[in-house]
């Protein structure tokens, strides 16, 4: 065997700033901070205080409103791109959760970005798809005992993925000891099946119409409608879950909202290449997405209603990355939900879900300096979190016009 050196030191910036914001939207609660001083030491917020005229700002977003960073919590991220970085941090997007891909990319791609050598968000990476026999996808893994599940698992650990994620035909014994092992080394699990999965202790499921090819009923009927079981089980059992609604949905903001086109971020990465692309794609399949995004939109409302851990994500590529997710808040807005509401899933439910609620997720002293600089009123209008002005991860300041350049 040979074992090379392939050290890495996450990447740190040394300098202290201040930040002038108009509005604070901390993560929690449905109002702002006004007129707030946001004091960043490094990657860490060392202080939140009211404006003091005495102190020349470094960041003036007096005119603006200031987020915590947004989490992407279901985009498949392929291979290694430079220029994928850029979109999701032009998109305010600091945090992405990769819930199946090849092992060593991902993490060649998450050290990439954390060490500083590209420009990305941070990610929290599975690996393979841990699943039963006769796969569908190239990402996943069929496991064919527990002897093959054991050296997967070990894989993992010394891989030192962020979680786990079991697939549509893995059996229950096998999905238990998946939930054994990443609880004892520190990693939570996730699942498409709801049933039986939050009973063998599961952490978080994927999607409202996630697949299951083991005879389970699926979370939602052929006409896009969850029912009273599965807001219980998400509820009661404690279970997450990453709605992507925008898979259905799609076809809807494309077709009735076509302002989501019009973002220099659109612009500059995808173009009217892309967009004439999706607006084809919406007239061949997008039959029936509308009355299918107004029943799942019922599920949204119960699941927030009952303060259920609901995230946002999207599939990404099925839709575009980073531009998927503000569709992805349109549709929750489109569901009834306050631009509050979205954002607190956005940001402060996320980083729970992900398990970093501890440094991530909302403006408080002591947690990292994952903020999104918008121009406009995000908590009166949610499409306002387009206009991204600056985006800033782990202290890294990142102007919208540095990030959009060939």
């Amino acid at each position: 065997d040979v074992t090379p050196t392939l050290s890495y030191q996450l990447a740190t910036p040394a300098e202290r700033y201040v930040i002038r914001a108009g509005r604070v939207y901390t993560g929690e609660g449905d109002s702002y901070l006004e007129n707030q001083d946001i004091h960043v030491e490094g990657a860490t917020i060392v202080a939140v205080a009211p404006s003091d005229p005495n102190i020349e700002a470094d960041v003036d977003a007096s005119q603006y409103a200031v987020t915590p960073g947004l989490f992407e919590m279901h985009a498949h991220m392929g291979d290694t791109s430079e220029r994928q970085g850029r979109v999701w941090l032009s998109y305010g997007v600091t945090t992405v959760r990769d819930p199946g891909s090849n092992p060593y990319v991902a993490k060649e791609r998450q050290e990439a970005w954390d060490s500083g050598r590209r420009i990305g968000p941070r990610t929290h990476v599975t690996g393979y798809l841990t699943d039963g026999n006769r796969v569908y996808y190239s990402m996943a893994e069929g496991i064919v005992s527990d002897e093959h599940l054991a050296m997967a698992l070990d894989r993992a650990a010394k891989l030192d993925l962020d979680f786990i994620k079991t697939y549509v035909r893995l059996p229950d014994h096998l999905q238990k000891k998946v939930v054994d092992f990443a609880h004892a080394h520190g990693m939570p699990v996730s699942s498409h099946e709801l049933y039986p999965a939050v009973a063998h202790g599961m952490d978080h499921v994927e999607h409202i119409g996630g697949t299951s090819r083991r005879g389970y009923q699926p979370k939602v009927s052929r006409l896009g409608y969850s029912y009273q079981d599965v807001v219980e089980l998400l509820s009661v059992g404690g279970m997450g879950m990453t709605a992507t609604a925008v898979l259905p949905g799609f076809a809807v903001i494309v077709k009735e909202e076509p302002d989501w086109f019009a973002t220099p971020q659109f612009d500059h990465f995808y173009g009217e290449r892309a967009k004439r692309g999706y607006e084809i794609m919406v007239t061949r399949f997008g039959t029936g997405a509308a009355a299918t995004a107004q029943a799942n939109g019922k599920i949204l409302r119960a699941l927030t209603e009952r303060d259920a851990l609901l995230v946002t994500g999207t599939d990404s590529p099925f839709v575009p990355y980073g531009a998927g997710l503000h569709a992805e808040l349109r549709l929750y807005a489109r569901a009834g939900l306050s631009p509050a509401q979205i954002l607190h899933q956005a940001t402060m439910k996320s980083a729970q879900a992900a398990g970093v609620a501890a440094e991530l997720g909302s403006i408080a002293v002591g947690k990292l300096a994952d903020l999104v600089i918008v121009d406009g009123d995000p908590l009166n209008e949610i499409r306002d979190m387009d206009n991204v002005v600056m985006t800033i991860k782990h202290g890294y300041r990142y102007a919208l016009e540095t990030l959009l350049v060939d």
